[in-house]
């Protein structure tokens, strides 16, 4: 098990685990997303449905996740291999809305409880059977979990249809092992931070991939990534916890230096370069700094006071 997390009264697992017990599947290794009812009265192995989760074509195994409340999507870091430090190893962020996800689980528990078609699956838990329709159960929607008095309900479900995400947000190619991430929403646009397993820690906007940020840290594997009070917390395999300003950008005095840094932002109300989440002003920067001049100076204002009553008076 990688990474939990919950959305109304269901809880989800993210796992790597064997395809299926006969290994007949081309990845006898396949990461699966798996969902229980938090409201049951029953034993909660009742409401088990579980279903493949893929990312691009080449991406088949989870490294870790983070479900972003602020948005309702789950981001995921995978692998192109099971072995974390093979030389070809290559790395994928993919991300999938909650309606998404609930959606593929709809899907499959209806394919099976309401349509009676294929097998139950998930021989390990229970001996497997084939579905068998249940017309009781046409009315069933997104949140459904089996009440104390259905019977009827055949658990556990392992769907075979994919949580699919055929675009990645980003492939990356570097000879490391990725092993943590964190998001950060920032109005329209997302910040993605990825820790690697030499102490790197990499920082990008969805809307622009093409500046990635990386610091060094004199530390082990970053085993995990948290933002507190808008600064990043660092854990590292020797349990040790940085805290860490997330860039360089206070060290550019003027507007003009710090628009052309990326990742950086003129806060015009506080006359400072930030981080653009940190910057408390509304003035947001613009996705492509080259078809805006942000960087404007206030020399005089005539005439120099105007009455509160006055109109039609150019400024």
């Amino acid at each position: 098990y990688l990474y939990g997390f919950e959305h109304k009264n269901i809880s989800y697992f993210l796992t790597n685990q064997q395809s299926d017990i006969y290994h007949t599947r081309k990845y006898k290794l396949q990461t699966k997303i798996l969902r229980f009812c938090q409201t049951l009265k029953q034993s909660i192995i009742k409401s088990y449905v579980e279903i493949p989760i893929t990312c691009g074509k080449n991406y088949h195994y989870l490294v870790t996740a983070k479900f972003s409340k602020e948005n309702n999507i789950l981001y995921g870091i995978f692998r192109n291999t099971t072995l974390a430090n093979s030389s070809d190893t290559s790395h994928a962020v993919c991300s999938y809305s909650i309606d998404s996800i609930r959606e593929a689980f709809f899907q499959s528990i209806k394919r099976c409880l309401v349509d009676g078609k294929g097998y139950r699956g998930l021989g390990f838990i229970s001996p497997d059977t084939h579905c068998v329709s249940n017309k009781n159960l046409n009315e069933i929607n997104h949140d459904y979990c089996p009440d104390s008095d259905d019977r009827f309900f055949q658990y556990p479900i392992g769907g075979h249809r994919s949580l699919e995400q055929i675009e990645p947000i980003i492939e990356l190619n570097e000879n490391v092992n990725f092993t943590a991430i964190e998001i950060v929403s920032i109005n329209n646009d997302v910040m993605i931070l990825l820790g690697d397993d030499n102490g790197t820690l990499y920082t990008f906007h969805v809307s622009n991939m093409n500046e990635i940020d990386k610091q060094n840290f004199p530390s082990s594997m970053i085993i995990d990534l948290k933002l507190i009070n808008k600064k990043p917390l660092l854990r590292n395999a020797n349990l040790l916890i940085i805290k860490q300003n997330l860039s360089t950008c206070e060290q550019y005095k003027t507007c003009d230096q710090c628009s052309n840094v990326g990742l950086c932002h003129w806060c015009s109300r506080e006359q400072r370069c930030t981080p653009t989440f940190e910057c408390i002003n509304a003035n947001h920067r613009h996705k492509n700094l080259h078809q805006i001049n942000m960087c404007t100076n206030i020399e005089r204002v005539i005439p120099d006071t105007i009455s509160l009553h006055s109109s039609n008076i150019q400024v």
